[in-house]
């Protein structure tokens, strides 16, 4: 029967907080016990459910919508800030943020090339060939997220192919299927290094998302990777009209 409404600045100029500036060593623990199987989430929480009342989801809800015409109207807004409301005694307060100077979810990219190609159609080799022709022989390709591989059973000790992007798979699908009883270990990948096993793999098979953007790192240096092939097919209209995220 309490919530917390957080606004956080579009305007990256602002050197405001993000989401994740806001997270302390407590909330970490918490995620982390709402998760399972080495952090492939329950399916409740794959649903996006928190035990709440409706009300207290008006009330925060209510705050949300108001802060968000707020920064449509260019007004004062909670920018930087939390209000926190305790429906058992009516009190509410607010919070103040600060800017985490070591949070990796501010980096940008300075530069950001577009290759015509698409997920779909493009291997994980060829793009890790692309990343060493920008950046030299000791570049890295980072996808961005955490992919699954495989799945290793300790009890039978077969393995499964997976292939997806962390968090969109259910923790049932990490039983076994030798016992029906027995959690799997998932093994993970987030960056190509030049040696794996599955460079021939096409980035749609190894869990990449059309039109995203990957980056290219060597030392200090990175460059983003858009897959513009995919616009046309992700932007639809807004393709046609011209328009482009980057």
């Amino acid at each position: 029967i309490q919530g917390v409404a957080r606004v956080f600045a579009p305007d990256a100029a602002q050197k405001s907080p993000c989401y994740e500036c806001t997270l302390g060593k407590r909330d970490w623990e918490l995620l982390a016990q709402r998760r399972s199987c080495n952090m492939l989430t329950r399916e409740q929480m794959s649903a996006g459910r928190t035990p709440t009342t409706p009300t207290i989801s008006a009330i925060i809800a209510g705050i949300q919508t108001q802060e968000a015409v707020k920064l449509i109207h260019g007004l004062d807004s909670l920018a930087g800030r939390g209000l926190t409301f305790i429906g058992a005694t009516g009190d509410s307060f607010s919070v103040d943020y600060q800017r985490r100077d070591d949070c990796l979810n501010h980096e940008t990219l300075s530069e950001v090339i577009s290759i015509q190609a698409g997920a779909a159609e493009l291997t994980l080799k060829a793009l890790f060939d692309e990343a060493r022709k920008l950046l030299g022989r000791v570049a890295t390709l980072e996808l961005g997220r955490d992919i699954i591989e495989r799945f290793d059973c300790p009890t039978c000790g077969k393995s499964e192919p997976v292939f997806a992007a962390l968090g969109t798979i259910r923790a049932g699908r990490a039983i076994c299927p030798c016992d029906g009883v027995t959690p799997r270990v998932p093994v993970l990948f987030h960056s190509i290094r030049g040696d794996e096993s599955f460079l021939n793999r096409r980035l749609a098979d190894a869990g990449v998302p059309a039109f995203d953007v990957l980056t290219a790192r060597s030392g200090g240096r990175a460059i983003g990777i858009e897959l513009s092939g995919d616009a046309s097919a992700v932007l639809g209209p807004l393709h046609a009209g011209g328009l482009s995220w980057t």
